[in-house]
């Protein structure tokens, strides 16, 4: 795996613009490292697919690992419980009720772990396209893709890194809310507000590192009409806007 840059395809195997390219996945290793130039050369010659191709593999690894260790039965159950109606049910009908999501959480897992790097792109892309063509940058659908494809790649360090907390924890004591200790959530307490552990999980070093390299992705897209400083602007205000929707209904029908 290399990041040096390799020639496109043109004659006599020079690249056909005069500029090195980089190799894809050099281009997943460039983007955390050295965004700004990997970036450049990500806006001229849009791609998408191997990032995604090699994010999906990492998150299954993941969630193989995590179906390892959380004990769905025990997991589902104590948040069940937290439900007072559910807590005044017969054992029988509790055990009813729970059987069905107990017997498809791996699955649901597994279904996510390959939609989620999938679709993250189109969705986000697509919220960030329009936005950063409201404000002049002009930029094309293949662009936001690639943008947010390779964004992802803090996967390349967020996903060994949880593979390995999650495999040195004993099976049980891992639940879907402290596989990675990397926010701020992950430090509260269960009796904490749902408001602020859904505040405090927004708050997390992977997801603002994300972010960033958005807003680094779609100011190269167009550098003369979008500077750093305006794409971290743009970014920030639209995740700021979903963080108060998330932490408002949390404190409306949270616990």
């Amino acid at each position: 795996m290399s990041a040096q840059p390799v020639p496109a395809a043109g004659a006599g195997g020079a690249p056909t613009d005069g500029v090195p390219r980089i190799g894809a996945l050099g281009r997943m290793i460039g983007v955390l490292f050295n965004p700004r130039e990997t970036y450049s050369d990500i806006a001229r010659n849009p791609s998408w697919i191997v990032p995604v191709v090699v994010i999906v593999v990492i998150s299954l690894a993941f969630g193989w690992v995590m179906n390892q260790r959380i004990d769905w039965g025990d997991y589902i159950r104590h948040q069940a419980e937290k439900s007072p109606r559910f807590a005044q049910l017969p054992e029988e009908q509790k055990q009813r009720a729970l059987e069905p999501q107990i017997k498809y959480s791996p699955h649901f897992v597994y279904a996510f772990c390959v939609l989620g790097p999938l679709l993250t792109p189109v969705i986000v892309g697509a919220v960030y396209l329009l936005a950063f063509n409201m404000a002049g940058a002009g930029a094309k659908f293949k662009q936001a893709l690639a943008v947010v494809a390779h964004a992802q790649s803090t996967t390349l360090i967020s996903g060994p890194l949880g593979i390995l907390t999650m495999w040195l924890r004993s099976y049980g004591d891992v639940t879907p809310e402290n596989m990675l200790a990397s926010n701020v959530g992950a430090f509260l307490g269960s009796d904490s507000p749902q408001w602020m552990r859904s505040l405090g999980g927004s708050l997390d070093i992977f997801s603002i590192w994300f972010l960033a390299l958005i807003a680094l992705g779609f100011a190269a897209t167009n550098p003369k009409k979008i500077s750093t400083g305006k794409a971290i602007g743009i970014v920030v205000g639209i995740w700021l806007v979903v963080v108060m929707a998330k932490v408002g209904w949390a404190a409306a029908f949270g616990s």
